[in-house]
């Protein structure tokens, strides 16, 4: 019979996934929010810039209403700018998928009780590669903006 770990050696391995999980799912959730949010905030100002260039109304409200379409257009420019920079769009992306091959792995090793140390093994292998997948897509990200 293989030597297999302990109740509380897996529960730290389940431990060790759930603080990634957690470090990644925020991340996820912190982009995406940006992402949305970036997105939402363009397509309002554009809308705005179509109605106020759109809208008839008297002489004197007319250059007022252009230098806010003016102001509306310009704004729009610097979220799409932001949103270029930083890759709102892609991270959320990345660090989704890093969060379902965590929650997978997560549901392996509690399905695989007792674990066998070689088992162990793999899931901790797996572990740090995703770990380490999700570190060269950050970096991806940081040399980007260089």
């Amino acid at each position: 019979m293989p030597a297999t770990l302990t109740s509380q050696d897996q529960l730290t391995l389940l431990e060790q996934v759930n603080d990634q999980l957690d470090k990644y799912d925020q991340r996820k959730d912190v982009n995406r929010a940006f992402a949305v949010g970036i997105r939402v905030t363009t397509a309002a100002l554009g809308a705005a810039v179509a109605v106020l260039l759109g809208w008839k109304v008297n002489d004197a409200s007319l250059e007022w209403m252009k230098n806010l379409a003016l102001v509306c257009g310009a704004l729009i420019s610097i979220m799409n700018s932001i949103d270029t920079f930083f890759s709102f769009s892609s991270r959320w992306t990345h660090y989704k998928g890093i969060c379902t091959q965590l929650h997978f792995l997560k549901k392996e090793i509690k399905k695989s009780s007792p674990l066998d140390l070689t088992a162990a093994s793999n899931y901790e292998s797996r572990l740090d590669e995703l770990i380490a997948e999700a570190r060269r897509g950050e970096m991806d990200f940081h040399s980007k903006r260089k």
